[in-house]
């Protein structure tokens, strides 16, 4: 079970922090290859974190670290009683509503030199953009 959330305090350098079975720990801690290998894999194998890499992978975001680093802050980013990822290997999304979704908001996280550096979850539903949807270049 992996619960990850931001914690943000003296107590680590990152802020980045997952519950690992009842222990909290700095994400740095747990990404071995195989924590990798497994978050990557679950990630592709769901239609909605799927479609969410494809576009990181396009705004240039491809190393398998930043983008779970990128989902985690998008997507899972609050400590609370559901896992994001139960032992199971079910995927639990929630909403964070990190100030920068909507229109024209860059987002902090985005790559430097980003040509699009908007977020690329949409509000509220946490499915990437699609602009052959809305014919804008930009989030609603």
């Amino acid at each position: 079970m992996f619960e990850f959330f931001n914690h943000k305090s003296n107590l680590t350098s990152e802020p980045a922090m997952v519950k690992v079975n009842n222990e909290y720990l700095p994400l740095a801690d747990v990404l071995s290859s195989n924590t990798i290998n497994r978050i990557i894999a679950l990630l592709m194998n769901n239609n909605k974190s799927r479609a969410i890499i494809i576009k990181m992978h396009e705004f240039g975001i491809t190393s398998d670290v930043a983008i779970i680093r990128n989902f985690i802050r998008c997507n899972w980013d609050a400590l609370e009683r559901l896992p994001d990822i139960s032992d199971d290997n079910h995927l639990n999304f929630e909403y964070v509503n990190c100030g920068y979704k909507g229109a024209n908001h860059k987002c902090p996280h985005s790559v430097p030199g980003d040509p699009k550096p908007f977020c690329i979850i949409k509000s509220l539903y946490n499915i990437p953009y699609n602009e052959h949807n809305t014919g804008n270049k930009h989030h609603n």
